[in-house]
């Protein structure tokens, strides 16, 4: 098996990045693009990347699809994984869809979420035709456009087509999870008033930890940016680490806070923690082990 990935090594890395390419967040549902127009050119792009390695590919109302290998039954086995991604959001320091090889690492946006593993899964079938392995059962790689922001591609799937008896999907640390975390959309409201906070905002998606949060507070005091900054930090008992970026500016009678740190996928929030908290009793920003105290 090493040596067959090692001879396809070039083609697995360029079919990755024609996946990368596509900017398959979610968009507005269009005719025959259900979850908008980047997951619909991202599955068609996937399914004709299954045809070139010699697999059935079929397109489930652009809402999902599937490579096949072994015949159509009602039972089979599966690997699933997803085409779409979520928002880039900051700090990349070049274009995110272009993907690129660094010091042994390939780096795009979806090159571990879902699509490396995608292009994976279809070399995979492609090995078991290659090699002419009987197969006990059909194997199917399918293909989801809805993974991040609904898991509609697989309901729909569900509803439309028999379940596999056995499937499992490479969107995880190896060597196996049974479960997985769910997410809560809430909203969350003070009882008491926040006295001068104009605005908080952060994050751009729901299952990503927010690489970037702003606070927006009526400035209570003239901050003169040709004082020392540092100076100013420390009178505010206000601690930089090596985590994160902090920026304040003022405009007018407002002061803006800026805390920029490292993104993660929700799975390992833990590992990348950032959150605002705002209390009437002190207004505290917090970024890792970063905290901000302001008058």
């Amino acid at each position: 098996i090493d040596k067959y990935v090692e001879s396809n090594r070039g083609a697995i890395l360029r079919d990755i990045a024609r996946l990368v390419a596509i900017n398959s967040v979610e968009g507005e549902a269009e005719p025959n693009a259900p979850f908008g127009r980047g997951p619909r050119e991202a599955l068609d792009k996937g399914l004709e990347i299954a045809r070139e390695l010699g697999l059935d590919a079929v397109d489930c109302d652009g809402k999902i699809g599937y490579a096949c290998l072994g015949g159509d039954s009602d039972r089979y086995l599966a690997t699933i994984t997803h085409l779409d991604v979520v928002p880039v959001g900051e700090g990349w320091t070049q274009d995110p869809f272009t993907m690129r090889e660094r010091e042994g690492y390939i780096i795009g946006r979806g090159v571990m979420d879902d699509k490396g593993p995608s292009v994976l899964c279809l070399y995979a079938l492609k090995y078991l035709k290659d090699k002419g392995i009987a197969l006990r059962y059909p194997v199917r790689a399918l293909l989801g456009a809805n993974e991040e922001t609904g898991m509609k591609d697989v309901e729909y799937y569900l509803a439309n087509y028999p379940a596999p008896l056995f499937c499992f999907s490479p969107d995880a640390n190896f060597p196996l999870c049974n479960g997985e975390k769910g997410i809560y959309h809430g909203r969350m409201i003070s009882k008491l008033p926040m006295v001068n906070v104009v605005d908080i905002k952060g994050g751009f998606a729901a299952n990503a930890v927010p690489d970037k949060a702003e606070y927006f507070q009526i400035a209570i005091f003239v901050f003169d940016r040709r004082k020392n900054f540092h100076i100013f930090l420390r009178y505010h008992s206000i601690v930089e680490t090596s985590t994160g970026s902090l920026f304040i500016s003022t405009l007018s009678t407002l002061l803006f806070l800026t805390v920029i740190t490292l993104s993660a996928i929700g799975a390992i929030a833990e590992l990348w923690v950032m959150t605002i908290t705002v209390t009437p009793s002190f207004r505290q920003v917090s970024c890792k082990s970063l905290r901000i105290f302001l008058p």
